[in-house]
């Protein structure tokens, strides 16, 4: 059983863990892009989408499409795009190739790292053995207040933590 402590009010904490439980599962456990894409930044979103359309222009021209109206397209909350399963196939791809092993058992951190105003670091990690100090693999979820829509992931890395819209994009 974990011990009460008075000094400590977690409800600040509260929100930004919510948002960050609700990534991990999405990606790490569901494998539901479409799940965790309203608790993405916008940001990122975008960033994503860019960084998987670069290489992709002679397809999306022969198609009909420009890289900025499939970018537009794919970064609202809901997207209706017929490339959206294309897309969401290839990320979910990618979370799965790239994950930690057992990262879907894996717990969060107590506490957020403030880095700026409305941007807080969470991390991942595989909880250690009874007795044994946390000290393996872990996964950075940088979060970004965004008013009325709450905490939503900005980043996986704390060297970047606001990526940087461009073709390619800094993530």
């Amino acid at each position: 059983m974990s011990e009460q402590r008075d000094d400590v009010d977690l409800s600040p904490n509260l929100a930004i863990h919510l948002a960050g439980r609700a990534v991990h599962r999405a990606l790490w456990i569901d494998f539901n892009l479409r799940a965790a894409w309203p608790w993405i930044d916008p940001t990122l979103r975008r960033c994503m989408v860019q960084l998987w359309l670069t290489p992709q222009r002679k397809a999306l021209k022969h198609l009909g499409y420009t890289r900025e109206g499939v970018v537009e397209a794919l970064v609202v909350d809901e997207p209706r795009h017929r490339l959206w399963s294309v897309y969401e196939s290839a990320q979910i791809q990618r979370f799965a190739q790239g994950a930690p092993e057992g990262i879907e058992s894996w717990v969060m951190t107590v506490d957020t790292e403030p880095l700026a105003p409305d941007v807080e670091r969470l991390a991942l990690y595989a909880p250690p053995a009874a007795g044994d100090v946390a000290d393996g693999p872990w996964v950075t979820l940088v979060m970004r207040y965004a008013g009325g829509a709450g905490w939503r992931l900005l980043s996986f890395d704390e060297d970047v933590p606001v990526p940087t819209p461009g073709w390619p994009p800094t993530l």
